[in-house]
């Protein structure tokens, strides 16, 4: 039975408006101990010996870092790394149309997931919100939006569905159309704080455990059952039961049933002491890093132009913008 290693990057939790950390990454690693303690040696004794712990966040800041990276990256051959990216603003308008929007037209039924218009209309508020309506009054809703569903916080219902009103007042050419969805949500909306407030619901907005049954799923498919070492995780150590179960909870879509991961165990290690984890920390950091130039617009950095094509090798799905999935199967 193979072992994958994983790690993950720029995991700000809920706090999805992070402006230091837009982009999430996780990434597994399928490498035998003597392979992958061959690259991180190698990367060890290119660097000067104050180095420390070789986390790619301090790697990346040198030139002699960034050169001992790339001396061992391009030699991970197909399958041996994997990665799965979320940008995280995106992020927010998804997860307000699966709270919200979906929820509400479930009520009516309606399956936005089994035609795709969920995904469609997420990509249509993230690309257009801020243009066909005040981009202040659109970065207003998204901020109280995340505060508004995280714990501990005090901002209320009310503050999200007054913040949901001001935008829609700007919105124009139909726009508003599509978010009074939104308004329309507020019952489903305290159902959604109430679940929260009573912990049946947690880590909600964070990113890791989606991301991380994604990334299962492929490494799955590629090389079936495998036993998975994480690096240490409170996130992921909570969720447990839950992604050792994801085949028991109710269909999303009907006749669609969750799938178990094609996970044996999930264990946690010490990333500094185990070198699989210590690669799985460079891939992650890589695709985080080349994921947060696209997201920001930033270009002309030669070393993502470097990491960029065994970024795009590596990048196996995510949360990410895309135009061509903008569609409006129906109206609801």
């Amino acid at each position: 039975m193979p072992t994958v290693y994983v790690d993950e990057s720029s995991n700000s939790g809920e706090n999805l408006l992070d402006a230091h950390q837009p982009v999430f990454a996780v990434a597994a690693v399928h490498l035998n101990a003597a392979d992958a303690q061959a690259m991180v040696r190698a990367v060890l004794a290119a660097v000067p010996p104050r180095q420390g712990e070789p986390k790619y966040g301090s790697l990346a800041k040198s030139r002699k870092g960034r050169a001992a990276l790339m001396s061992v990256l391009p030699t991970l051959q197909e399958g041996m790394a994997s990665a799965f990216v979320a940008h995280k603003r995106f992020m927010i308008v998804a997860k307000m149309v699966d709270y919200l929007v979906v929820e509400l037209a479930w009520a009516d039924g309606y399956d936005m997931y089994a035609d795709g218009s969920a995904v469609g209309l997420a990509n249509l508020m993230h690309l257009t919100g801020p243009v066909l309506g005040d981009e202040s009054a659109y970065e207003t809703m998204l901020a109280t939006f995340v505060d508004a569903i995280r714990p501990n916080q005090p901002t209320t219902l009310d503050d999200l569905f007054n913040a949901i009103e001001a935008y829609h007042r700007t919105a124009r050419d139909g726009f508003d159309t599509h978010v009074s969805l939104l308004l329309a949500a507020r019952e489903h909306a305290q159902d959604l704080v109430n679940s929260i407030n009573t912990r049946e619901l947690r880590d909600v907005l964070d990113p890791a455990i989606p991301c991380l049954i994604e990334l299962c799923r492929h490494v799955g498919a590629a090389i079936g059952r495998f036993h998975l070492v994480h690096d240490a995780s409170k996130t992921i150590n909570r969720h447990l039961p839950l992604l050792m179960s994801l085949e028991q909870l109710p269909a999303v879509t009907p006749g669609l049933p969750a799938e178990a991961l094609p996970v044996v165990d999930i264990t946690f290690a010490d990333s500094s002491t185990t070198p699989q984890l210590i690669i799985a920390d460079w891939v992650a950091g890589a695709a985080r890093q080349v994921g947060q130039a696209r997201a920001t617009g930033v270009d002309g950095n030669p070393f993502i132009e470097q990491l960029a094509p065994l970024v795009d090798r590596w990048t196996v799905g995510g949360v990410w913008p895309n135009t061509d999935l903008i569609t409006t199967p129906r109206r609801i």
